[in-house]
């Protein structure tokens, strides 16, 4: 587990609304951290005092779908519960490409290979599934470890 936390936290940012279509093998489950801030941190390396969400998929359509749902919340305030809340409470109820907000959004995220369809998916596969939800935990207990709080985005 430590090791897939180090793999995602030694990546580097990229900007969320360029980069969320390339998700590399976005088309499989995973693991995505957000920042949102005004600095520009294309090309830093992830440190938790950046991360201002943990996010996770195991659907059939992958991580890319996931990330769109993100945005779906942002800008229309549907598909995910913390867009919603981005849109409501930092929007305050205007689409995020129609705010004056000094900050973007950028990403990081790890995929794991896996069948997620119930009929054809191995023991296996469940179990890589199963550590997908446990590593988006460990992520919020490592940052939690580093700074003292969880998320700003995180509510579970």
């Amino acid at each position: 587990m430590e090791e897939n936390i180090q793999k995602i936290l030694n990546k580097k940012w990229k900007p969320l609304l360029e980069n969320y279509k390339n998700i590399e093998d976005g088309n499989y489950p995973g693991i995505y951290l957000l920042a949102f801030t005004d600095k520009n941190l294309e090309g830093e390396l992830v440190k938790p005092t950046d991360i201002y969400y943990v996010g996770m998929s195991n659907a059939r359509k992958g991580l890319t779908s996931r990330v769109k749902q993100f945005l779906n919340g942002i800008e229309k305030n549907g598909s995910h519960s913390a867009g919603m809340r981005f849109y409501k409470e930092n929007s305050n109820g205007i689409a995020f490409s129609e705010c004056n907000h000094l900050g973007r959004f950028f990403i990081v995220s790890s995929t794991f290979k896996c069948d997620v369809h119930k009929l054809t998916r191995t023991p296996s596969d469940l179990r890589i599934m199963g550590d997908i939800c446990r590593l988006e935990y460990e992520i919020i207990a490592h940052i939690k470890e580093a700074t003292n709080e969880e998320p700003k985005l995180n509510k579970k």
